[in-house]
């Protein structure tokens, strides 16, 4: 997959205006000093699905906060298979790592025509010294994350497919809710646009692509879920929730809204 081309388009959203300031990195700025923060903001660029954002192994000059839009984040194994670690969505910060000036340690490509704001490398650490409260939402944004990251390891280690899965799409069902993607409760019919594969849900849960495709089908015939043409409805929240024992208040790590 060649490197995605990003083209800038008109016009540039102010930051005060942004549809998801209240899940994103400047959400605790103060109105009248988001026209100070947006200056560290370079550009806000849109990217076409299915290319790459950026590759394991590269350092990087920006990082970048999706505008809208989903984000895969992967790693390439040294067998070359490749490991789902999160996906991105609206609002969610995407580059940094401990050492900016190493190379990043996993991959990020559209799953959708994505828009996304970015920020230089080498300008981060300047901007956190003008206002210390947005390194403090960056390492509780990083602390959701991770853990998130080690519930799915969890998963993985412990859970069964049924279990890996349902917790999967129980974090998308309330991260998509919480960015208000989806109003009302579980059993409203409209749905969720979850623009995910078979073969992304096994890159992420450790399964096969057939034993996704099986287990899906199991959910559905036992009538937990809905899923088809790219859109997921949660039918019953309560039992899906309870056999991935699945916290919601991992959500609120990090988000201080």
């Amino acid at each position: 997959m060649k490197h995605g081309r990003m083209i800038k388009p008109p016009p540039l959203t102010p930051c005060r205006e942004c549809a998801v300031l209240r899940l994103a990195l400047f959400r605790n700025v103060p109105l009248d000093r988001l026209e100070w923060a947006q200056e560290y903001r370079t550009a806000q660029y849109r990217l076409a699905a299915k290319q790459s954002l950026y590759r394991q192994g590269k350092r990087l000059d920006e990082l970048y906060t999706v505008y809208s839009g989903w984000v895969k984040l992967y790693k390439i194994l040294d067998n070359g298979k490749k490991q789902v670690l999160r996906f991105a969505l609206p609002g969610d910060f995407l580059g940094f790592q401990g050492y900016l000036d190493r190379p990043i340690g996993h991959s990020a490509v559209t799953l959708t025509a994505c828009t996304l704001c970015t920020f230089p490398r080498d300008r981060l650490m300047a901007l956190f010294r003008q206002d210390p409260q947005l390194a403090t939402d960056l390492m509780m944004i990083q602390v959701r994350d991770m853990s998130f990251c080690q519930e799915h390891l969890v998963s993985t280690g412990s859970r069964n497919a049924r279990e890996r899965i349902a917790f999967l799409l129980l974090e998308l069902y309330h991260r998509l809710r919480l960015i208000g993607q989806f109003q009302g409760d579980a059993s409203d019919a409209g749905g969720l646009e979850v623009p995910i594969t078979q073969e992304d849900i096994a890159e992420a849960c450790g399964l096969t692509p057939i034993h996704v495709n099986r287990t899906l089908r199991q959910l559905r015939d036992e009538q937990l879920i809905s899923c088809a043409n790219g859109h997921l409805r949660v039918m019953n929240q309560a039992a899906l929730t309870e056999m991935a024992n699945f916290d919601p208040g991992l959500l609120d790590c990090g988000t201080l809204v």
